[in-house]
């Protein structure tokens, strides 16, 4: 089929970027791997928002009376819940983003896709089977995927990368996490308000050149942590039977 606009990746840029040449009139398809929302809404910043979230409401729970409130009995969590509630949150957005393609006449396609020669796509879908796409443009939205560490199998069980740690059903005992993202999902298990550690643990490097520098506690995102290095990229979050704190992402990448 010849279509003016072939994008593919139906993440943050190729959802919107199909959405708008449709717009402008005209003829688009989206080929997106998984799911429409790419990555990003279906295995990073929107689920890993939503644990924040339960984790947030957690801690204002235990701070009631700060508000002239009372509230009996200790605030209890249900873990496989809150991860349920993220997959959820996922979901419905998910199915957000494919209602906007067909009320925007762009058409969805779900496989792996191939660049050949003559701005040709070639689709692979899961059942195996094969469609060819013909545009005059080709736009390719790929994002970036997590990048193994040598001599480091991730198995899922003790090394996880973003998508694993967003399938998990029981609370780990400790985790040590790399990338801002991660960090943010580490913040969820750390049992300590950031406003009850040591100062220590809260306060950068002394060192003014990294005061001078925040940019160099900033600079690591995942998945695409593979594209990107860092010696302040490192941060550690243990727990117990409670994920009563949060701590925002600025406040994770100060963790040593």
């Amino acid at each position: 089929m010849d279509y003016d606009l072939i994008v593919i990746g139906g993440g943050p840029a190729g959802y919107v970027g199909a959405i708008r040449a449709a717009q402008l009139g005209k003829k688009v398809v989206c080929v997106e791997m998984e799911r429409a929302g790419g990555t990003c809404l279906n295995w990073g910043c929107i689920p890993t928002k939503a644990l924040l979230k339960s984790a947030e409401i957690k801690q204002l729970l235990g701070h009631v009376a700060d508000y002239g409130l009372e509230l009996s009995g200790e605030v209890k969590f249900d873990f496989s819940k809150i991860m349920g509630r993220s997959r959820t949150v996922s979901d419905t957005m998910a199915k957000g983003i494919e209602y906007l393609f067909k009320s925007k006449k762009v058409d969805y396609v779900v496989g792996k896709a191939q660049i050949q020669p003559d701005k040709k796509v070639v689709v692979t879908g899961a059942d195996g089977k094969t469609q060819t796409l013909t545009g005059k443009a080709i736009l390719i939205c790929t994002g970036a995927r997590a990048k193994a560490l040598p001599g480091v199998k991730v198995d899922g069980e003790k090394v996880l990368t973003s998508r694993e740690a967003l399938a998990i059903k029981t609370l780990p005992k400790s985790r040590n996490c790399s990338s801002a993202i991660s960090r943010n999902r580490a913040s969820k298990f750390s049992p300590t308000p950031r406003s009850k550690r040591p100062r220590s643990a809260t306060r950068a490097s002394s060192s003014p050149s990294q005061a001078a520098k925040p940019w160099r506690r900033s600079i690591c995102s995942s998945p695409s942590a593979s594209r990107r290095t860092s010696t302040d990229c490192s941060a550690r979050a243990s727990s117990s039977n409670s994920i009563a704190a949060i701590s925002r992402p600025t406040t994770a990448t100060r963790l040593r």
